[in-house]
């Protein structure tokens, strides 16, 4: 007899540590990320996806660090993937696509209402672990910009309900 009464995930998909310039990302996919629901027969599909997730989010952050001019900071790519991994929760068969032969490492082959900004790189800063905080600050800063950019002006009320920025005042941005 098994015990379906309480299901475990991770909290957060990924990790990312920095030390002299180079980076170590820490990433869970399959049954690490998400424990399966065998009678609902979704574990094998949401393993592969949690693996196509993580290679997208080792894309994006490749890009960040080595694109010149690249405005996509390892924060927005952590929290990408933390937007992505709350939608996997929910994946069934019936709200993914259909086309699986067109299917990539690009989460918005699969996953057809995908929501990419769910989770901001403000939430996600405590999941960098760097040895050069000035970096991580401008990554922040950058991020803030945007989102006064794409969201009119960025109260203290606005941030508070996005977790806040930790080790970060809001006068820095």
């Amino acid at each position: 007899m098994f015990d379906f009464t309480s299901m475990y995930q991770a909290e957060n998909s990924c990790r990312l540590i920095e030390r002299h310039g180079h980076r170590l990302l820490t990433a869970l996919v399959g049954d690490s990320l998400l424990e399966p629901f065998w009678p609902l027969g979704t574990g094998c599909a949401r393993g592969f996806f949690g693996g196509l997730d993580a290679c997208w989010l080792m894309h994006s952050l490749h890009a960040s660090s080595h694109k010149h001019g690249s405005t996509f900071t390892a924060l927005e790519a952590i929290a990408e993937r933390e937007s992505i991994y709350r939608l996997l929760h929910h994946t069934t068969p019936e709200n993914t696509s259909k086309d699986y032969a067109s299917y990539t490492c690009d989460p918005h082959t699969r996953y057809p209402t995908l929501n990419t900004k769910l989770v901001s790189p403000v939430q996600v800063a405590h999941l960098v672990d760097t040895d050069n905080p000035s970096q991580l600050e401008e990554d922040l800063r950058t991020a803030m910009a945007k989102l006064r950019n794409n969201s009119g002006n960025l109260t203290s009320q606005k941030l508070i309900a996005t977790g806040g920025i930790n080790g970060v005042s809001e006068g820095k941005c």
